[in-house]
């Protein structure tokens, strides 16, 4: 609890491991760490604060293990179905859990005539909105599969990161050119889904030369 945080050496809190390796936290963030729960609203109310702190991490750990087994049995589920990986895994930056989740949504690739009806359909179409004489900058609709385009988000987000690859370097030009932040990552989850859809009408995995 914020109590227990505060009344404890700071020695004694860096004796604490955490992560895969067993790491220690490092002396400035103790310090922060103490000042903060000092401060917080937790430790001026008393234990009774620090007991529903400590009963929702339980229940946000709770749901957390529940989402690792949700993304286990994905995993299960698409082996039962195909011997093969998802040829969206072959995307760098792309987790095997995203590229399936991906893939089954879109389900049959070939209900979509072309890369405009598949982009239309998930809502990544930028569309200008007038009013009266007046004609507003263009933004992504409001439509489409939610999951998808969190998806598609993360994604993007990740390859940005990873600064490498087609789809960032097109996020950059767009950047590099004016666009805004939240408009260049609109475009580039377009390309992805153009570059998805690509690949699983033609059953080829990525090639970056062909973008």
């Amino acid at each position: 609890t914020a109590q227990d945080i505060a009344q404890t050496p700071v020695e004694m809190l860096r004796q604490i491991p955490y992560g895969k390796n067993d790491m220690r936290l490092p002396l400035p963030l103790v310090k922060k760490l103490k000042q903060i729960s000092i401060n917080s609203m937790a430790y001026k109310t008393g234990q009774g604060a620090g007991v529903v702190v400590q009963s929702l991490v339980r229940e946000i750990l709770f749901y957390q293990q529940e989402q690792l087994q949700l993304r286990q049995k994905l995993v299960e589920l698409y082996q039962l179905i195909s011997d093969q990986q998802s040829l969206l895994c072959s995307i760098p930056g792309l987790r095997r859990e995203t590229a399936i989740a991906l893939e089954a949504h879109i389900g049959d690739v070939q209900r979509f005539a072309n890369a405009k009806k598949i982009v239309a359909y998930f809502g990544l179409n930028p569309t200008v909105h007038h009013s009266g004489q007046s004609k507003r900058k263009a933004r992504m609709q409001k439509k489409g599969n939610p999951i998808v385009r969190h998806k598609l988000f993360m994604a993007v987000i990740t390859i940005i990161r990873r600064k490498k690859g087609p789809i960032y370097r097109y996020y950059r030009r767009l950047i590099d050119s004016g666009k805004p932040k939240l408009s260049a990552i609109g475009a580039a989850m377009r390309k992805l889904l153009v570059t998805i859809y690509s690949m699983l009408k033609n059953n080829k995995p990525f090639d970056e030369n062909k973008l």
